[in-house]
């Protein structure tokens, strides 16, 4: 309840009671830049205010104080981290999901798209008293728009900027905080300078976290007195964030948003228990699910559905295969969904796409560019070039130039506008004076580099289901391909994957077709040796049972033949009767008691055996007899030919594409059918929807047995060509060996990328990094290999060795090496 003021009259207020009255209305002002609060609010006794916490302030000027536990909302928040937008969903207690306004700055103006959604951008203008205000509450600290902001009004100042204030912004927080290295320079707008480690090392008593800062204002964006108190809250899960990455991202969420709550809340032991921000299901799969209900697409008891994602944003691309289905094990859920592979790779987006044109241009403009002193950077696969250094440099003129000529080629990528083919551009030059420079724009050519770009994307998405699908053994009818990704609204990504799915597909059918022809053979070799082999063990045996049958035969004849105890072969001359003594058998000598009639011999085994009818007793088998093995045919394959309509390819939910792909299916765009319109909220509606505790259960089998990630990186040995022979990719399984190299060098170089190549063409040497493995003296060893595998996603492990019929023996130690491109 809001507290009453006193009952006593009240005193004229005092000037300082009026400021702190003043104060109060312009609260959410000073912090976030937000419209003032309404005057009326204060004196209202259903509303008040949470920080009206001086007692005599209030009953000097009639005003009330809000407990902000009453405006505690049940239900969760859904947050989509992107790399140039934040978007921020609302599950309320009815199980509805809806957008949260979080970029308003005025809830009383007419909903506007960009409500939905605030850059991920912060400008430092003076980063010293922000840290100092920051640092003296625990919770809803006073800190000043005027000396850190962010959101939709730092854009203008973003684009208008001249170069000597260009690092005073940060519109990269995400990109920096998901690389394993890399230091960050930061000039405020006083002119002070910060140094930060990189993300993973920042140290945070004596260095500030930018991700930390910028969750404190999105948590302020959604804990106010407009939207209440917000407990629970979701982070959908970047796929390209290696584990400590992604463990150090979380924590700086949930110190953020935890600041942003309100000190009464935080002090509260019970309702703090209650507190939680946890890590959901991937981006891509996410904005999956966001798609099959926006696309009404269902499953059936009998009919599993299949889906993609190509989730192409600023910065990074992320890959999701997976089946929706009936839940039928688990009562608890009504619908299952198994995520048989997740991929991320972050360095294909449309920020990254547009610096590769943006380098292309200027690179085409050096006669000019010298003369005006103009300078840019150059992007990480950028080609070096003959006197670059009088072009190329990190300084604030130099990155400036480059977001400058990125911004005028936008609408290439974008179909925003259009982009003359002679066009005047303000750059500025080493001394930060600006040049207005005229340069001619090959469209066609930038087209061609976009093109290309996105059909290896696409070309690896494709290969990244062909290869699932082999892992799990499924061969769908249908799969249903979601484009997401505000890069993916260009019109040249929807062109591109219809036209690579096409040829994805060819390539496909005719690599199950040769596979099954290979099979038939190899079964119908195996049927015909199993034949065979069957046969010479039942000649063997049969020969082995007439041979024997024979032997005891023979022998059964010689000592049992009749005629050989013949009595006419016996003569009765032979035995002499005077060659008996009598004198020989006394009758004395014989106890008549030793041999009684009755009793039977000692050995009655030995007596019966003795008595055994050959002709009737059972044969003993062979010694060497086999029994021929029964022979089970192995079956022919079926042969699988996938259908031309396999892909079935969605629109970025949002783009008229979209609309008119909708209207065909017959689903009703309505204003509360925010699935099927919204696209950028995708993400942020799909983490909430597959949340645990809720009908939807979500098995993830796209982790390695350690729980990592994809390996990230292309790696292999230079040709003859210079061109980069893999060895090592994105598919390669965690933990499997691969020959590389003898073991004859205590260095041996080897090459890694972060690009994949165009399909059919190898990559050049030179986009590849270089780096050594050192084995020592006591190794060297001409008869062994040098062996790598990958063990992390950007960790690859070697070892001497030998290939002992496909087990590696190792000689030396294993040694790792942490690739950093």
């Amino acid at each position: 309840m809001a507290n009453a003021p006193s009952k006593k009259p009240a005193a004229k207020p005092t000037k300082e009671a009026l400021a702190y009255c003043n104060d109060l209305i312009n609260f959410e002002f000073k912090r976030l830049g937000n419209v003032k609060y309404d005057k009326k609010m204060l004196k209202d006794p259903n509303r008040g205010h949470w920080e009206n916490t001086n007692a005599a302030y209030r009953d000097a000027t009639g005003t009330f104080y809000r407990d902000p536990i009453l405006d505690i909302k049940e239900g969760y928040i859904g947050i989509n981290f992107g790399s140039r937008n934040v978007t921020v969903a609302m599950l309320d207690e009815n199980s509805l999901i809806a957008p949260l306004r979080i970029g308003a700055k005025d809830f009383q103006k007419p909903i506007d798209k960009s409500d939905f959604q605030i850059p991920a951008i912060l400008h430092f203008k003076n980063l010293e008293n922000f840290l100092t205000d920051y640092k003296s509450a625990i919770g809803r600290p006073m800190t000043q728009w005027a000396d850190l902001a962010t959101s939709h009004t730092v854009i203008p100042e973003y684009l208008r900027a001249s170069s000597n204030i260009f690092s005073s912004f940060m519109y990269d927080i995400k990109p920096w905080a998901s690389k394993p290295s890399g230091h960050l320079r930061i000039k405020d707008k006083t002119g002070k300078m910060y140094d930060l480690h990189s993300f993973l090392a920042l140290n945070e008593e004596t260095e500030f976290n930018p991700v930390e800062l910028y969750a404190y204002y999105l948590g302020s964006f959604i804990n106010n007195m407009n939207n209440g108190i917000h407990l629970k809250y979701i982070l959908a899960c970047p796929k390209v964030f290696e584990q400590p990455a992604l463990d150090k991202l979380l924590e700086s969420f949930r110190n953020g948003i935890k600041k942003s709550l309100p000190v009464a809340i935080l002090e509260n032991e019970e309702i703090m228990q209650n507190f939680s921000v946890e890590i959901g299901i991937a981006e891509a799969t996410a904005y999956g699910l966001t798609a099959l209900t926006g696309y009404n697409i269902q499953p059936t008891p009998n009919k599993p559905v299949f889906y993609g994602v190509f989730d192409i944003g600023a910065y990074t691309t992320n890959f999701s295969f997976g089946l929706y289905k009936f839940s039928t094990e688990d009562m608890r859920y009504t619908y299952t969904v198994d995520e048989l592979g997740s991929r991320g790779n972050k360095y294909l987006g449309g920020e990254i796409l547009l610096e590769a044109l943006a380098y292309e241009v200027l690179t085409q403009h050096q006669k000019i560019l010298l003369k005006k002193r103009i300078q840019f950077t150059r992007p990480k696969d950028g080609k070096r070039f003959i006197g670059e250094d009088a072009f190329i440099s990190n300084s604030e003129e130099a990155k400036r130039n480059t977001v400058i000529m990125i911004n005028t080629l936008r609408p290439i990528l974008e179909n925003i506008g259009s982009v003359k083919a002679k066009t005047k551009i303000v750059l500025f030059d080493r001394e930060g004076f600006k040049r207005k420079i005229k340069f001619k724009l090959k469209k066609r050519d930038l087209i061609k580099i976009l093109e290309t770009r996105v059909e290896i994307g696409l070309n690896e998405f494709f290969e990244f289901i062909k290869l699932t699908c082999a892992r799990f053994n499924v061969y769908p009818e249908k799969i249903h391909i979601f484009l997401g990704g505000n890069c993916s609204k260009s019109l040249l990504v929807e062109h591109l994957s219809k036209k690579v799915a096409r040829t994805a597909l060819t390539e496909w059918n005719g690599e199950l077709l040769n596979y099954y022809k290979e099979r038939v053979v190899q079964v119908e070799a195996e049927n015909k040796a199993a034949r065979e082999r069957i046969h010479e063990q039942t000649i063997k045996a049969k020969e082995t049972l007439d041979m024997y049958n024979q032997q005891l035969e023979d022998s059964l004849e010689t000592e049992n033949d009749p005629l050989d105890s013949d009595p006419l072969d016996s003569d009765p001359l032979d035995s002499d009767p005077l060659d008996s003594d009598p004198l020989d058998s006394d009758p004395l000598d014989s106890d008549p008691l030793d041999s009684d009639p009755l009793d039977p011999p000692d050995n009655i085994d030995d007596a019966l055996e003795d008595d055994l009818d050959p002709l009737t007793a059972p044969l003993p088998e062979p010694p060497d007899y086999v029994e021929p093995e029964e022979y089970v045919e192995i079956e022919l394959p079926t042969q699988i030919s996938l259908k031309e309509d396999i892909f079935d390819i969605f629109p970025y939910i949002g783009t008229n594409n979209s609309l008119a792909k909708m209207k065909e299916l017959h689903i009703a765009l309505t204003e509360s059918n925010y699935f099927a319109t919204m696209g950028a909220m995708g993400v942020a509606f799909g983490v909430l929807k597959g949340r645990q505790g809720g009908k939807l259960l979500i098995t993830d089998y796209s982790k390695s047995e350690h729980g990592h990630i994809p390996f990230q990186y292309y790696v292999g040995d230079c040709d003859a060509n210079n061109h980069l022979k893999l060895l090592v990719t994105p598919h390669t399984p965690y933990e499997q060996w691969v020959k590389y190299i003898p073991a004859t060098s205590l260095e041996t170089e080897i090459y890694y990328t972060i690009y994949p190549s165009l399909k059919g063409h190898s990559l050049s040497i030179s986009k590849a990094k270089k780096a050594i493995l050192r084995i020592d003296e006591s190794e060297l060893d001409h008869a062994a290999f040098l062996f790598i595998r990958a063990i992390s996603p950007s960790k690859l492990e070697y070892v001497v060795g030998n290939d002992d019929f496909g087990e590696v023996e190792q000689i030396s130690d294993s040694r790792e090496l942490v690739l950093d491109y």
